[in-house]
């Protein structure tokens, strides 16, 4: 006769295995969550007797699936450096999924582990929050209002590089617009990630040739790294300012294996427009 993974006899045994698996996952959950995911999934199951068919891999499998669809900022478990000093520190720390990660004041962070974190949103800097929205809306054919910087805020008319580069954008043709956004996606691309409690942002580092890998569209892009889908990042990376470096082409494509997407669904986080309207301060921020 088999003996169940998970009955009433062995339900400690098999928690303590299934929380040992997440870990080596890279996966943190606080304590009592595996706990109530068992009980939650054997009722759902008819109870703990009618889940004796359910094999080891069946109920981690079970569990990385509610996983997925958690919000981690009601988890709670932050494995990301809450601080980052800004002391000057000519030496690299190293941070690893196992690391005390209040512990990290070094303003530069090794990665050489894998962490686990939630995605908060992705946006295009080399385009214009307002052209962004604008094409969200469906109003591209409102005229916009002037962006002339005003003679009397500005009374030497110097322009910002900021209002130069949307001016620009504004006045090109359909087609020289579309180039424009395809030739600057290569170093424009910000992902923001979360473990609950901490937020980086991720960029790609350094030019990629736009033939040497097959480069999805934005709007692909940001389906398959819509808010609350989760990223296994891979080291060695490095974390510098919050602000984590990846190879060139790693967000373009997903095709790197130092960030894999694991997919998830939050339901209640899932809404577009609340990206849209912390935009412009997450753009902004980016230059900060």
């Amino acid at each position: 006769m088999v003996t169940s993974f998970i009955s009433t006899l062995n339900i400690n045994t098999g928690v303590a295995q299934l929380s040992a698996w997440l870990t080596s996952q890279a996966i943190h959950v606080p304590p009592g969550w595996i706990d109530a995911c068992v009980a939650w999934l054997a009722e759902e199951h008819g109870g703990i007797d009618a889940c004796n068919h359910l094999t080891k891999s069946d109920w981690c499998q079970l569990i990385y699936e509610q996983w997925l669809h958690s919000d981690l900022k009601q988890l709670e478990c932050p494995v990301l450096p809450s601080t980052i000093s800004t002391s000057r520190n000519p030496h690299e720390s190293s941070l690893s999924s196992g690391t005390d990660a209040n512990t990290m004041n070094s303003p530069a962070l090794k990665l050489d582990g894998e962490l686990c974190l939630q995605v908060v949103n992705l946006f295009n800097i080399g385009e214009s929050y307002y052209g962004q929205l604008r094409r969200y809306e469906g109003n591209l054919s409102v005229n916009l209002p002037s962006l002339e910087v005003d003679g009397e805020n500005n009374p030497e008319g110097h322009t910002t590089q900021m209002t130069q580069a949307f001016s620009q954008y504004l006045n090109q043709s359909p087609t020289q617009t579309n180039n424009f956004r395809q030739s600057t996606m290569a170093n424009c691309l910000t992902l923001f990630l979360t473990d609950g409690v901490n937020e980086i942002k991720v960029i790609e580092f350094g030019t990629q040739s736009t033939r040497s890998r097959s480069f999805l569209p934005f709007k692909e892009l940001s389906k398959k790294l819509r808010p609350g889908v989760k990223i296994r990042l891979r080291g060695p990376l490095l974390l510098r300012n919050n602000v984590l470096l990846v190879p060139p082409g790693a967000l373009q494509s997903l095709s790197s294996h130092q960030l894999e997407v694991l997919g998830g669904e939050v339901t209640n986080i899932y809404v577009y427009s609340f990206g849209f309207l912390r935009g412009c301060h997450l753009v902004n921020s980016i230059f900060t």
